[in-house]
């Protein structure tokens, strides 16, 4: 343990101390909502998805980005990206677990995951994703064996052609890996964009839009994340410039990609009217800062010093930005999903439908045409989603450290 603690400076001590912390104190609200149950929470029968869910989309995609980006490397043979690859493949298994582990607080009965094992239902596409996400923590973990096994190489005092031998070896089984592993990148994502967009009755939802926007999503989220770990890990070291500049323009594009997949859906839904007014009016309404400023603003300037400025301080202001942008997309799915409900049936003998009661539970309601339910996540979900997210940065960061670390 005194061995271990010498590596880490004392700056890495508190900041790792503080994110332990987080996560022991999310750990213990999720033992409080446990015992009380979901009702703790802000969600409720008509709101059933919030804060947990979209986090578990922004933690997949970011997940997805890591192993696109290591993939990538030995798909095109880029091979600037090379010492960053193990640190990608890292952030892909890490971000998979957290993931995964980011539905527990959404169950009302989480012991009962089980099931999904013992008794799949193969019709749904979440015994689906769950065979997806499993298949690309295992193939993540075997791509950050790969590169482990180059760094214990060049680090235990090999004679030079040993360790060319190893390197030779470990890139010869990534290049066969990486046809099967991008394709599981892609798939994780969109998969997950597949569980929102088959629910027809949610018109924020349905279309073919979200995959693709996921996968862009997951490519931004994903670079950010590798940038800022690797800044962390080595900082801004001269031998790592160059690939520090490709991620960054991998960075600016993906983010360009995005905000225009986001943009030309939101002048789409403008331009039929309707039940799309009531989305918009939502988004550019009461979620002003998540749209305006999360969605807009922030990532277009993360765009500008992704594109511009190409120092330590721009990739970790930029990678940063981005994070947050992405993040407040992912937020962006729920409420509009859960407000705007049309239930319309028409009549026999008039021309124009007339919305009718739709019974939730144990709560009648009156849906007419545009149904507003506000919705703010509890104390609850905001602790243990802060401690979720904290306990991922620090599970992340002492891998890599342990790992990788020089």
């Amino acid at each position: 343990m005194a061995s271990l603690m010498k590596t880490f400076k004392p700056l890495e001590l508190g900041v790792m101390g503080i994110l332990l912390a987080l996560a022991v104190v999310g750990l213990a609200s999720w033992g409080y909502q446990l015992s009380q149950g979901l009702i703790v929470t802000n969600m409720r029968n008509i709101f059933p998805w919030a804060l947990y869910i979209a986090t578990f989309a922004f933690l997949v995609g970011t997940a997805a980005g890591g192993l696109i980006v290591s993939s990538l490397v030995y798909l095109l043979n880029i091979r600037e990206l090379k010492p960053l690859a193990p640190l990608a493949s890292l952030t892909a298994l890490v971000f998979v677990l957290g993931a995964m582990a980011m539905v527990l607080p959404d169950l009302g009965r989480p012991e009962r995951i089980y099931n999904i094992i013992l008794h799949p239902n193969f019709t749904s596409l979440l015994v689906w994703d769950f065979i997806v996400l499993v298949t690309y923590a295992i193939l993540s973990a075997i791509h950050v064996y790969i590169g482990w096994r180059v760094y214990v190489a060049k680090h235990r005092g090999l004679p030079e052609a040993e360790v060319a031998r190893v390197e030779e070896e470990s890139y010869r089984w990534g290049r066969m890996l990486a046809p099967i592993s991008l394709p599981f990148a892609v798939l994780i994502h969109t998969v997950t964009a597949w569980i929102f967009a088959v629910n027809a009755g949610r018109p924020w939802w349905y279309g073919g839009y979200l995959a693709p926007s996921f996968i862009a999503a997951a490519l931004v989220s994903g670079s950010a994340v590798v940038i800022l770990t690797s800044l962390a890990l080595y900082g801004f070291r001269e031998d790592l410039r160059q690939a520090y500049n490709t991620m960054m323009k991998f960075l600016g594009i993906s983010i360009a990609v995005l905000l225009f997949l986001i943009y030309q859906d939101y002048f789409v839904r403008w331009w039929w009217g309707g039940e799309e007014h009531a989305i918009l009016s939502i988004l550019y309404g009461r979620l002003w800062p998540t749209t305006i400023l999360g969605e807009l603003l922030i990532l277009l300037v993360a765009f500008a010093l992704a594109a511009r400025m190409r120092t330590a301080t721009g990739a970790t202001l930029a990678s940063a930005l981005a994070l947050v942008g992405v993040y407040a997309h992912r937020f962006n799915l729920m409420e509009p999903a859960y407000n705007v409900l049309v239930n319309k049936v028409l009549m026999p003998g008039s021309s124009e439908p007339i919305p009718v009661p739709v019974v939730l539970g144990d709560m009648k309601h009156e849906y007419w045409l545009y149904t507003y339910w506000p919705y703010i996540p509890s104390p609850v979900e905001f602790i243990i989603t802060i401690g979720w997210l904290a306990g991922i940065t620090f599970t992340l960061y002492l891998l890599a450290k342990l790992l990788f670390g020089r």
